[in-house]
């Protein structure tokens, strides 16, 4: 038979383990997430030439483009893609920085 002492070590030696799976856990989905984020950014930048391709030119008269500024400009691809990796990456730095103040606030408590 066990006495306190040891049911609190054992108590304890099982949180642990399953402080450890959380953890591991967590830096998988960060893993997979991050990985995502790069695919999703270099399909829409393998794919922007064959969307500006669709735009029609302003030159020619293209109904609904008119007030666009990028419209018929090489520039539009770069800057949409530019865009929209700058707004991946800061979520993923959010999300970095949140996951490590998470581990950092339970280590404390541990």
């Amino acid at each position: 038979m066990r006495d306190t002492e040891e049911r609190i070590n054992a108590v304890k030696r099982e949180m642990d383990r399953l402080e450890a799976d959380r953890r591991r856990r967590d830096k998988r989905i960060a893993y997979v997430l991050a990985a995502a984020c790069l695919v999703l950014v270099i399909g829409v930048a393998a794919a922007m030439p064959g969307w500006i391709g669709q735009v029609p030119d302003i030159s020619q008269g293209g109904n609904g483009v008119s007030a666009s500024v990028f419209a018929g400009s090489p520039v539009l691809d770069y800057l949409v893609v530019g865009i929209f990796a700058f707004f991946l990456g800061a979520t993923a730095t959010i999300f970095c920085f949140r996951l490590a103040k998470r581990s950092e606030d339970e280590d404390r408590v541990s």
